[in-house]
């Protein structure tokens, strides 16, 4: 079944929905303390957390492997942080290395099963299109 009459994918939806803006709010509340600027992440509009790992001059000679390990090593705290925060089961971490730099870049975006643009497209917008238009022809 499709669209909005599936509604055990509705209900999921929803509560996908219900978690990102329960994300949203404990980052506002999260980003004033202490404990976040000790850590310098940074949080973007969208529910992105994100900070930078700049690795030793030294570092950069070893192997792109133990590279990652270090960086991995510096992100654990962050993430018991994040977990202490009950975020650790909607968020997801992703790691890339800047070019050209010792930088590497470590996201924590908002994890979706269900929802998705091309669902919000086919279930929410294309039904009400076309509404509107049957409406404008029947007015």
């Amino acid at each position: 079944m499709i669209g909005l009459l599936n509604f055990p994918k509705v209900v999921r939806i929803t509560r996908e929905i219900r978690n990102y803006f329960s994300l949203l709010s404990t980052l506002d509340n999260a980003s004033m303390t202490d404990k976040w600027k000790e850590l310098k992440l940074r949080k973007d509009w969208v529910g992105q957390t994100y900070t930078v790992i700049s690795l030793r001059e030294e570092d950069m000679g070893e192997m792109e492997e133990i590279q990652q390990m270090k960086v991995l090593n510096a992100i654990r705290p962050i993430n018991e942080y994040l977990s202490d925060l009950h975020l650790a089961e909607i968020i997801i971490p992703t790691v890339n290395r800047e070019e050209g730099t010792r930088s590497w870049v470590v996201k924590y975006v908002p994890k979706f099963d269900e929802f998705s643009i091309l669902w919000v497209m086919g279930n929410v917008v294309l039904p009400i299109g076309i509404l509107y238009e049957a409406l404008k022809i029947l007015i």
